[in-house]
């Protein structure tokens, strides 16, 4: 488990500030990041299978991504990104905390080489939008 290993941990700290001295690892916190490892593998499972042309099921991206959802799982809860009860919440809603109280963290790596989407939360809506990709 990746919330138990110290190095791990230590890695993601000395990229993301804040993050070790806000959030408890605690049994509730692993308890959190196994039901969000659960409900990824789920949504993904049903990416594939509503999105993925037969053709592509062994593209390589399928297999990174998958192999991924455990550091990714531990990484959100650690940062304190996810809701807290998944449970709560049904296959097509957002698990992400709303953008209130400094959820988010501030990067703190060289962030010239790595990808990602831009989110912004619409107040009105009390949603985040997917605004672009980098």
């Amino acid at each position: 488990d990746y919330l138990l290993d110290k190095n791990w941990i230590d890695a993601f700290d000395s990229c993301i500030k804040g993050v070790h001295d806000a959030v408890v690892i605690d049994s509730r916190l692993l308890e959190k990041a196994d039901r969000l490892l659960l409900a990824m593998k789920i949504r993904f499972d049903q990416h594939i299978h509503d999105r993925v042309d037969n053709s592509k099921l062994n593209h390589f991206t399928l297999r990174f991504v998958n192999d991924n959802l455990p550091p990714m799982s531990a990484a959100m809860c650690l940062a304190g990104h996810i809701i807290d009860d998944i449970d709560a919440y049904k296959f097509h809603e957002c698990l992400l905390k709303l953008p209130s109280s400094n959820v988010f963290q501030i990067m703190s790596v060289n962030l010239e080489r790595l990808e990602g989407c831009y989110l912004f939360f619409n107040a009105m809506k009390g949603i985040l939008i997917q605004s672009g990709k980098a």
